[in-house]
């Protein structure tokens, strides 16, 4: 985290703001009042229409297998 430093100009502070994530079928939602509005929905898989079609072995840096929307 160290190496981010310098790309951080100032900090405006830190807000406690409830969160709410809803899953249903392939989608997903996130709202942030004031903040976020966020919605996507999966790409379905072709062998499993109810999965969504990932990708594996992935380079991301929070997990290995991202789903695609």
């Amino acid at each position: 985290m160290w190496a981010l430093a310098p790309l951080i100009g100032s900090l405006l502070g830190v807000q406690k703001k409830p969160i709410q994530f809803e899953m249903s079928g392939l989608g997903r939602a996130v709202s942030i009042p004031g903040v976020l509005e966020q919605a996507l929905g999966g790409v379905a898989s072709a062998a499993n229409p109810d999965e969504s079609l990932v990708m594996d072995n992935t380079l991301h840096p929070v997990n290995r297998r991202v789903a695609l929307a």
